[in-house]
């Protein structure tokens, strides 16, 4: 792993801390002032006073409670939204499924590449949103290394999410996510042999169901996927399936369909071949997964079971202790991993056999 002073500084890190810290010690005061307030509640309970009180805690513990919202939106967006990356021209992307149906992609480029006259083969890195977001999720991992390595990045929102309209439940964004690697990979200037996918939660795992098994994909980095419908299914209490529906997300009925989109059919222990290949080309070469054993939404035994039917040794994994769905507290070293492991791949530092 790179030092902390060898990567370039994506974050504003103490900006961010500072707000955090705020929010923080903004929530330790209202617990004292609940809690004093209480006190004198209980000392007059039938005075006037003591109504007075317990609606102004009633307010202060809605205030609370917000505060605890906020801090956590903090934490889980990590102020991606109003991320600036100097040095690179975002522009729309033209891209339609097979059906037809038009879906919002955009292309990041650096300043000093022109896809109009450039003669050379570049290397691309597709990264793929997690269920609710969109596009620019994946902005703060990817475009570090764009930047540096002078290759393209292509993003889109999926279906019902972003600006893309549609059911975000709909499972055809799996064969929506084929069409689009697809589409990259059949362009002029792109090497098909550096073509890397990155993806979160769900985009995790149309990475594993599409990415893995393409033969134009020369590295994949799967973060917080349910690589297991079936398994993630069954191990939901009532609660947490209610809440998933509540928020939009159906599981399909039938178990078919559900191992029909279970990554764990589509791995392999012994890698799979690559395009012009006649071996394949090993896990450890090409594979890169990450999860957190606290995360609420995806157990993280789901990258296990991964692990283990890729066959893949320690340094393709990294499981932090903490850090939730979306890596809170964990961005920075998440980032450092992935740009360590796509310039590798870039560099073919990996050993292929």
């Amino acid at each position: 792993m790179n030092s902390k002073n060898d990567f370039p500084q994506i974050f504003p890190l103490q900006d961010y801390q500072r707000k955090l810290r705020k929010k923080k010690m903004s929530g330790v005061f209202l617990v004292l002032v609940i809690l004093v307030m209480c006190v004198i509640s209980s000392i007059f309970p039938e005075s006037y006073w003591g109504w007075i009180n317990l609606f102004l805690v009633l307010l202060l513990v809605m205030d609370f409670i917000l505060i605890y919202v906020d801090l956590n939106r903090y934490k889980i967006a990590t102020l991606w939204d109003d991320f600036e990356y100097k040095k690179l021209v975002k522009q729309p992307f033209n891209f339609k499924a097979k059906d037809g149906m038009k879906q919002f992609a955009y292309i990041y480029i650096p300043e000093s590449i022109n896809l109009e006259n450039t003669s050379k083969k570049l290397p691309a890195v597709i990264g793929l949103h997690g269920w609710g977001s969109h596009h620019r999720e994946m902005d703060r991992y990817c475009l570090p290394i764009v930047q540096k390595n002078q290759c393209i990045y292509y993003t889109y929102d999926s279906v019902g999410q972003g600006l893309t309209p549609g059911d975000k439940s709909d499972f055809r964004q799996i064969n929506d996510c084929q069409d689009f690697i697809d589409t990259i990979a059949a362009l002029p200037y792109i090497d098909r042999k550096k073509i890397v996918v990155v993806g979160m939660s769900l985009g995790a795992m149309k990475a594993a169901v599409v990415a893995y098994p393409h033969p134009d994909v020369r590295g994949i980095i799967m973060m917080s996927g349910a690589y297991d419908l079936v398994y993630t299914k069954n191990r939901m209490s009532k609660l947490e399936y209610l809440l998933f529906k509540w928020n939009g997300f159906k599981f399909p009925n039938d178990e078919k369909e559900l191992k029909k989109y279970s990554a764990v059919n589509y791995f392999r222990a012994e890698g799979i071949c690559l395009r012009d290949d006649v071996e394949p080309t090993p896990n450890s070469a090409r594979v890169f997964i990450m999860a957190n054993k606290n995360d609420p939404v995806v157990r993280y035994e789901n990258t296990l079971k991964a692990i283990q039917s890729l066959n893949l040794p320690p340094e393709n994994y990294s499981i932090f202790e903490k850090g939730g769905h979306c890596f809170e507290g964990n961005e920075y070293w998440v980032a450092n991993e992935i740009n360590t492991f796509i310039k590798a791949i870039l560099e073919n530092e990996l050993k292929k056999y």
